[in-house]
Protein backbone atom coordinates (compact mmCIF):
# COMPACT_ATOMS: atom_id res chain seq x y z
CA UNK A 1 0.00 0.00 0.00
CA UNK A 2 2.96 2.46 0.82
CA UNK A 3 4.63 1.57 -2.74
CA UNK A 4 1.31 2.19 -4.29
CA UNK A 5 1.21 5.24 -2.47
CA UNK A 6 4.49 7.10 -3.19
CA UNK A 7 3.96 5.44 -6.94
CA UNK A 8 0.81 7.57 -7.21
CA UNK A 9 2.26 10.98 -5.78
CA UNK A 10 4.91 9.95 -8.31
CA UNK A 11 2.48 10.45 -10.95
CA UNK A 12 0.56 13.02 -10.03
CA UNK A 13 3.56 15.36 -9.26
CA UNK A 14 6.92 14.22 -10.96
CA UNK A 15 5.92 11.98 -13.92
CA UNK A 16 8.63 14.50 -16.17
CA UNK A 17 11.63 14.90 -13.73
CA UNK A 18 14.13 12.18 -14.54
CA UNK A 19 14.88 11.05 -11.00
CA UNK A 20 10.87 10.34 -10.36
CA UNK A 21 10.73 8.82 -13.82
CA UNK A 22 13.04 6.47 -12.54
CA UNK A 23 11.62 5.19 -9.97
CA UNK A 24 7.81 5.29 -11.43
CA UNK A 25 9.62 2.98 -14.13
CA UNK A 26 11.13 0.94 -11.20
CA UNK A 27 7.86 0.31 -9.74
CA UNK A 28 6.39 -0.08 -13.16
CA UNK A 29 8.57 -3.43 -14.02
CA UNK A 30 8.11 -4.84 -10.30
CA UNK A 31 4.45 -4.43 -9.61
CA UNK A 32 2.99 -4.50 -13.31
CA UNK A 33 -0.55 -5.26 -11.80
CA UNK A 34 -0.72 -3.02 -9.30
CA UNK A 35 1.09 -0.21 -11.52
CA UNK A 36 -2.21 -0.61 -13.34
CA UNK A 37 -4.61 -0.52 -10.73
CA UNK A 38 -3.07 3.30 -9.25
CA UNK A 39 -3.18 4.14 -13.09
CA UNK A 40 -6.24 3.32 -13.77
CA UNK A 41 -7.23 6.37 -11.47
CA UNK A 42 -5.75 9.00 -14.03
CA UNK A 43 -6.87 10.02 -17.50
CA UNK A 44 -5.92 7.75 -20.11
CA UNK A 45 -3.92 10.35 -21.15
CA UNK A 46 -1.45 10.87 -18.58
CA UNK A 47 -0.99 7.24 -18.44
CA UNK A 48 0.04 6.59 -22.12
CA UNK A 49 2.48 9.60 -21.21
CA UNK A 50 4.00 7.45 -18.63
CA UNK A 51 3.97 3.94 -20.30
CA UNK A 52 5.58 5.57 -23.54
CA UNK A 53 8.58 6.62 -21.03
CA UNK A 54 8.66 3.19 -19.93
CA UNK A 55 11.53 0.67 -20.82
CA UNK A 56 11.08 -2.19 -23.10
CA UNK A 57 8.78 -4.95 -22.25
CA UNK A 58 6.96 -2.91 -19.55
CA UNK A 59 4.24 -1.18 -21.00
CA UNK A 60 3.00 -4.52 -22.40
CA UNK A 61 2.56 -5.67 -19.51
CA UNK A 62 1.23 -2.82 -17.97
CA UNK A 63 -1.25 -2.99 -20.69
CA UNK A 64 -2.62 -6.68 -20.15
CA UNK A 65 -3.12 -5.77 -16.44
CA UNK A 66 -5.57 -2.56 -17.60
CA UNK A 67 -9.24 -3.03 -17.64
CA UNK A 68 -10.27 -3.46 -21.27
CA UNK A 69 -11.68 -0.41 -21.41
CA UNK A 70 -8.91 1.66 -20.22
CA UNK A 71 -6.17 -0.19 -22.25
CA UNK A 72 -8.42 0.99 -25.24
CA UNK A 73 -8.62 4.52 -24.44
CA UNK A 74 -4.40 4.12 -24.00
CA UNK A 75 -4.25 2.60 -27.53
CA UNK A 76 -6.50 5.01 -28.77
CA UNK A 77 -4.20 7.73 -27.78
CA UNK A 78 -1.49 6.53 -29.34
CA UNK A 79 -0.29 6.71 -33.57
CA UNK A 80 -1.17 4.11 -34.89
CA UNK A 81 2.49 2.49 -35.22
CA UNK A 82 3.22 2.81 -31.64
CA UNK A 83 -0.12 1.43 -30.85
CA UNK A 84 1.02 -1.67 -33.29
CA UNK A 85 4.03 -2.41 -31.41
CA UNK A 86 2.37 -2.33 -27.89
CA UNK A 87 -0.41 -4.69 -29.08
CA UNK A 88 2.05 -6.59 -30.64
CA UNK A 89 3.79 -7.67 -27.20
CA UNK A 90 0.58 -9.05 -25.78
CA UNK A 91 -0.95 -12.16 -25.28
CA UNK A 92 -3.07 -12.76 -28.60
CA UNK A 93 -6.66 -12.92 -26.75
CA UNK A 94 -5.95 -9.98 -24.94
CA UNK A 95 -5.11 -8.72 -28.80
CA UNK A 96 -8.71 -9.14 -29.78
CA UNK A 97 -10.33 -7.88 -26.71
CA UNK A 98 -8.23 -4.55 -27.08
CA UNK A 99 -9.51 -4.20 -30.79
CA UNK A 100 -12.90 -5.37 -30.52
CA UNK A 101 -13.33 -1.67 -28.29
CA UNK A 102 -12.01 0.48 -30.89
CA UNK A 103 -13.86 2.09 -33.67
CA UNK A 104 -13.33 0.38 -36.87
CA UNK A 105 -10.79 3.01 -38.59
CA UNK A 106 -8.69 3.11 -35.57
CA UNK A 107 -9.01 -0.46 -35.47
CA UNK A 108 -7.82 -0.93 -39.04
CA UNK A 109 -5.37 1.45 -39.13
CA UNK A 110 -3.24 -0.39 -36.15
CA UNK A 111 -3.65 -3.70 -37.81
CA UNK A 112 -2.33 -1.88 -40.88
CA UNK A 113 0.82 -1.54 -38.78
CA UNK A 114 1.15 -5.22 -37.78
CA UNK A 115 3.40 -7.67 -39.16
CA UNK A 116 1.22 -10.00 -41.68
CA UNK A 117 1.96 -12.73 -39.23
CA UNK A 118 0.07 -11.18 -36.64
CA UNK A 119 -2.78 -9.58 -38.58
CA UNK A 120 -3.86 -12.10 -39.99
CA UNK A 121 -5.18 -14.09 -37.57
CA UNK A 122 -6.60 -11.41 -35.94
CA UNK A 123 -8.25 -10.66 -39.10
CA UNK A 124 -9.39 -14.04 -38.87
CA UNK A 125 -10.72 -13.82 -35.46
CA UNK A 126 -12.50 -10.85 -34.62
CA UNK A 127 -15.63 -10.88 -37.33
CA UNK A 128 -16.84 -13.98 -34.90
CA UNK A 129 -19.84 -12.49 -32.53
CA UNK A 130 -18.63 -12.70 -28.51
CA UNK A 131 -19.61 -16.09 -26.70
CA UNK A 132 -19.04 -18.35 -29.95
CA UNK A 133 -16.30 -20.78 -31.16
CA UNK A 134 -14.81 -18.51 -33.28
CA UNK A 135 -14.19 -15.68 -30.67
CA UNK A 136 -12.64 -17.95 -28.18
CA UNK A 137 -10.17 -19.67 -30.88
CA UNK A 138 -6.72 -19.43 -30.36
CA UNK A 139 -3.94 -18.40 -33.15
CA UNK A 140 -1.50 -19.27 -34.99
CA UNK A 141 -0.63 -22.80 -34.48
CA UNK A 142 1.71 -25.32 -36.83
CA UNK A 143 0.03 -27.67 -38.93
CA UNK A 144 1.90 -30.93 -41.05
CA UNK A 145 0.41 -33.10 -43.28
CA UNK A 146 -0.22 -36.74 -42.19
CA UNK A 147 2.62 -38.09 -44.95
CA UNK A 148 5.04 -35.64 -43.57
CA UNK A 149 8.10 -37.61 -42.06
CA UNK A 150 9.22 -36.70 -38.74
CA UNK A 151 12.29 -34.94 -39.13
CA UNK A 152 10.68 -33.09 -42.12
CA UNK A 153 8.27 -32.06 -39.05
CA UNK A 154 10.65 -31.19 -36.80
CA UNK A 155 12.47 -28.40 -39.29
CA UNK A 156 9.32 -27.03 -39.92
CA UNK A 157 9.06 -26.74 -35.94
CA UNK A 158 12.30 -24.77 -35.99
CA UNK A 159 11.60 -22.15 -38.07
CA UNK A 160 7.69 -21.63 -36.95
CA UNK A 161 7.18 -18.91 -34.26
CA UNK A 162 7.45 -19.94 -30.29
CA UNK A 163 4.00 -20.04 -30.07
CA UNK A 164 3.49 -22.29 -32.56
CA UNK A 165 5.24 -25.29 -30.87
CA UNK A 166 3.63 -26.53 -27.88
CA UNK A 167 1.17 -28.55 -30.16
CA UNK A 168 1.62 -29.77 -33.51
CA UNK A 169 -1.54 -30.42 -35.90
CA UNK A 170 -1.53 -33.21 -38.33
CA UNK A 171 -4.16 -33.03 -41.32
CA UNK A 172 -4.57 -35.02 -44.54
CA UNK A 173 -4.58 -34.12 -48.00
CA UNK A 174 -7.53 -32.27 -47.74
CA UNK A 175 -7.06 -30.15 -44.74
CA UNK A 176 -9.23 -31.85 -42.35
CA UNK A 177 -7.97 -32.32 -38.80
CA UNK A 178 -6.07 -35.96 -38.70
CA UNK A 179 -3.92 -36.03 -35.01
CA UNK A 180 -2.18 -33.60 -33.01
CA UNK A 181 1.19 -34.27 -30.88
CA UNK A 182 3.40 -32.30 -28.45
CA UNK A 183 6.95 -30.94 -29.70
CA UNK A 184 8.34 -33.12 -26.99
CA UNK A 185 6.75 -36.45 -28.45
CA UNK A 186 8.20 -35.16 -31.94
CA UNK A 187 11.44 -34.84 -30.60
CA UNK A 188 11.29 -38.51 -29.29
CA UNK A 189 9.85 -40.30 -32.30
CA UNK A 190 11.81 -41.92 -34.80
CA UNK A 191 13.09 -39.42 -37.15
CA UNK A 192 12.46 -41.98 -40.39
CA UNK A 193 8.70 -42.34 -39.36
CA UNK A 194 6.00 -40.47 -40.69
CA UNK A 195 3.54 -38.10 -38.07
CA UNK A 196 0.71 -40.02 -38.78
CA UNK A 197 2.42 -43.45 -37.30
CA UNK A 198 3.16 -41.09 -34.27
CA UNK A 199 0.34 -38.80 -33.53
CA UNK A 200 -2.36 -39.09 -31.17
CA UNK A 201 -5.95 -39.21 -33.06
CA UNK A 202 -8.19 -38.51 -30.86
CA UNK A 203 -9.53 -34.90 -32.08
CA UNK A 204 -12.96 -33.23 -32.08
CA UNK A 205 -14.24 -30.18 -34.10
CA UNK A 206 -17.20 -27.62 -34.26
CA UNK A 207 -17.90 -24.54 -35.80
CA UNK A 208 -16.86 -21.18 -35.62
CA UNK A 209 -20.48 -19.79 -35.25
CA UNK A 210 -21.55 -22.26 -33.04
CA UNK A 211 -21.97 -21.53 -29.20
CA UNK A 212 -18.94 -21.60 -27.39
CA UNK A 213 -20.73 -23.69 -24.85
CA UNK A 214 -21.61 -26.32 -27.43
CA UNK A 215 -18.12 -28.44 -28.38
CA UNK A 216 -19.15 -32.04 -28.94
CA UNK A 217 -21.00 -31.75 -25.64
CA UNK A 218 -18.09 -30.75 -23.75
CA UNK A 219 -18.04 -26.90 -20.99
CA UNK A 220 -15.73 -24.97 -22.23
CA UNK A 221 -13.73 -25.01 -19.91
CA UNK A 222 -12.36 -28.23 -20.40
CA UNK A 223 -11.66 -27.08 -24.25
CA UNK A 224 -8.40 -25.29 -25.98
CA UNK A 225 -9.58 -24.51 -29.33
CA UNK A 226 -7.37 -23.60 -31.71
CA UNK A 227 -7.71 -22.45 -35.69
CA UNK A 228 -6.45 -23.91 -38.70
CA UNK A 229 -5.80 -22.15 -41.34
CA UNK A 230 -6.16 -24.82 -43.87
CA UNK A 231 -9.79 -25.70 -42.80
CA UNK A 232 -11.71 -22.73 -41.38
CA UNK A 233 -12.87 -24.39 -38.55
CA UNK A 234 -12.30 -24.50 -34.78
CA UNK A 235 -10.48 -27.58 -33.68
CA UNK A 236 -11.30 -28.67 -29.98
CA UNK A 237 -9.09 -30.52 -28.37
CA UNK A 238 -10.36 -31.91 -24.95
Amino acid sequence: AFQRACFRALIQYGVDMNLYARLGNAFLKAHPLEAARVLEDFPADRATQLLASAGPGIPEAVMQAFSPGFAANCLAMLDPGPAARLLAGTQIDAQIELLRQLDIPQREAILHELQPEVSMPLRRMLPYPDNTAGALMQAPLLSVPEDLSVRAALKRARRARREMKIYIYVTDGAGRLRGVMTLHELLNAPPGRTVEEVMQSRESACRPMNPSSVSSGVPTGSLTMHYLSSMRTVCCWV
